[in-house]
């Protein structure tokens, strides 16, 4: 897992900072969470006061838990790249998608590749030759499922 400083703000009474905080793996995810109020506590009572207040909001959960009962969607993605002459890779990402959001919500949507590199970087990009690669993707899984 990681965290990740996503942005900072302040003055000189008072400075905001926002982190992502992701783990594949749920237990650690909630001791990366408890660390943070663990750090606050530690700063609070080192500099007796009320100075570090940390405010946590679940955003994505790990995918892997919609997915384990319904791998015939990922069984489908896998028909499809085989028929397109491309191999499936699975690399497991931390949550960041709406595809996340959608899969809690009732609606599986396993990622399909991201098309881009260097994520959450000033030198994040999308490929355009990932993009076109998407789009037949998704063509096949609808001649697929017809």
């Amino acid at each position: 897992g990681f965290y990740h400083l996503h942005g900072i703000k302040g003055d000189v009474e008072e400075s905001t900072l926002k982190y992502l905080i992701r783990n594949h793996d749920r237990k650690l995810f909630d001791e990366q969470k408890a660390y943070m109020e663990q750090v606050a506590n530690f700063l609070n009572t080192k500099y007796a006061g009320d100075w570090v207040k940390v405010e946590i909001k679940d955003s994505y959960r790990n995918m892997k838990e919609v997915f384990k009962d319904k791998m015939h969607i990922i069984d489908l993605a896998k028909n499809a790249l085989a028929n397109l002459g491309l191999e499936a890779k699975f690399v497991p990402i931390r949550g960041g998608t709406d595809g996340a959001n959608l899969s809690f919500m009732g609606l599986p949507c396993p990622n399909l590749g991201a098309g881009g590199y260097n994520f959450h970087s000033r030198f994040e990009y999308l490929s355009i030759n990932e993009l076109e690669k998407s789009v037949k993707l998704i063509l096949e899984i609808i001649k697929l499922v017809k």
